[in-house]
This record gives structure tokens, sequence and C-alpha cells, in this order.
């Protein structure tokens, strides 16, 4: 337990550290600032029935590809999960009342990488495989979406009635 609680100690005085200097570069009032945009930026604010349709898309996303949102926001990884976020991006890009710098914030990546993926897609070979299987897994998963959406007006429909 002892080793534990040297080990949170130690990693505390370098975060410490790090903000001293950063501090000491950029000023507190930039760091501050840099902070609570942090805080905000993972958040997306949107209507009952887009949050719901966008935790859709990520899981049926998530099943699709065998992964989840920690390991999707992870830069490191590659294969499968480039994929899936390509897929998510033009998902929500579709389905959602969002920017593309939206999506980016919401993947905490930059929102180049979500034009790109959006321009990629409607440039897809059907004779090259891995693009149509792609489109296969777009085009299916897109369904779903659509399904789910129109079962969700029904729904808030039949509610306000």
């Amino acid at each position: 337990m002892q080793e534990i609680d040297q080990n949170n100690n130690c990693d505390l005085i370098e975060v410490i550290s790090v903000f001293h200097k950063t501090i000491k570069k950029h000023g507190i009032k930039r760091v501050i600032q840099s902070l609570v945009k942090i805080q905000h930026t993972t958040e997306l604010h949107l209507e009952d029935t887009e949050q719901q349709v966008l935790d859709f898309i990520c899981f049926k996303v998530f099943s699709a590809y065998q992964t989840s949102l920690q390991e999707m926001r992870e830069t490191t990884k590659r294969g499968r999960f480039t994929n899936a976020k390509k897929m998510a991006f033009v998902l929500f890009n579709q389905h959602l009342k969002i920017t593309q710098r939206e999506i980016a914030t919401f993947w905490r990546i930059n929102s180049s990488k979500v034009n790109i993926a959006i321009k990629e897609f409607h440039k897809l070979n059907s004779n090259i495989r891995s693009d149509k299987d792609f489109k296969e897994s777009f085009d299916i998963i897109n369904i779903e979406v659509n399904k789910y959406k129109e079962a969700l007006i029904i729904k808030y429909s039949n509610n306000n009635n």
C-alpha cells in the first residue's frame, strides 16, 4: 500500500512540476483558459433525441468493430480502430446536426481528420475489397440508424399527443 502512495506522490510531483513550467512559460491566465476549454470540449450539447442517436451510432460502430469509446480515443491504435472512427465520423455527419469541428471535439482529434475521412468515404471504390467491405458495413449500420431514428420520431410524436 505504501508503494502505491509513493508512486502517486511521484506522479503528483511530476504533474505539479509540469504545471509550474507551463505557467512560467505561458502565464496562469492562459493555463486556466486552456483547462476550462479542455473541460468543455469533451461535452457536446445535444437535444435528447440527438444524444440518443449519437449513443446508438456509437453502440453500433463499437459492436461492429469490437471496440469501445476509450479505445477509439487512443490515438496510438490502428487497423480496425481507424475504420471504426471513420465509420463513426461519416454516420455522425449524416445523422446528427453537428459540425465537423464538433465531431472532432467529441473524438478529441483535429477537425481535418474528420474532413478527410468524410471526403475519402465519398471516393470509395467498390472494386477495391476493403472499400467494398467498409461500404457494406456502413450500409448495414446506416439502415439500423435510420430505423432507430424513425422509432424515436414515432415515440416522441406519440408522447406529445
